[in-house]
C-alpha cells in the first residue's frame, strides 16, 4: 500500500518541486530548513505543493517563527530509486 502511494505522489511531482526537494533533502541530512520570503515564486509554489502532498510539514516554533520539516513519508518519496536519479540530474 505505502509503494503505491508514493509511487503515485511521486508522479505528481514537477521540475520545481524536485529542485526543492534536492536542495533541502539528503544533502542536508533531511534537516528542517526555512524559505527567505524573498525566495522566487516559484520555490513557494513548490514548497506549497509538498505541503500538500505531505513530503513535508510546516512546524511553528514559536510566534510568528517555522520551519518546515521532512516526513518520513516524504523521505520514502525521496529514496524511491527513480525519484533519486531523477531529482540528482
Amino acid at each position: 500500500m505505502m509503494a503505491l502511494q508514493i509511487e503515485k505522489v511521486s508522479e505528481r511531482l514537477d521540475a520545481n518541486c524536485k529542485a526543492v526537494m534536492f536542495e533541502f533533502g539528503i544533502n542536508k541530512q533531511f534537516e528542517p530548513f526555512g524559505v527567505n520570503r524573498d525566495a522566487p515564486l516559484w520555490k513557494h509554489l513548490a514548497i506549497n505543493k509538498l505541503l500538500d502532498l505531505g513530503i513535508i510539514v510546516c512546524e511553528v516554533t514559536a510566534p510568528c517563527c517555522y520551519h518546515y520539516r521532512w516526513t518520513e513519508f516524504g523521505v520514502e518519496v525521496y529514496k524511491r530509486p527513480k525519484m533519486a536519479e531523477v531529482i540528482q540530474e
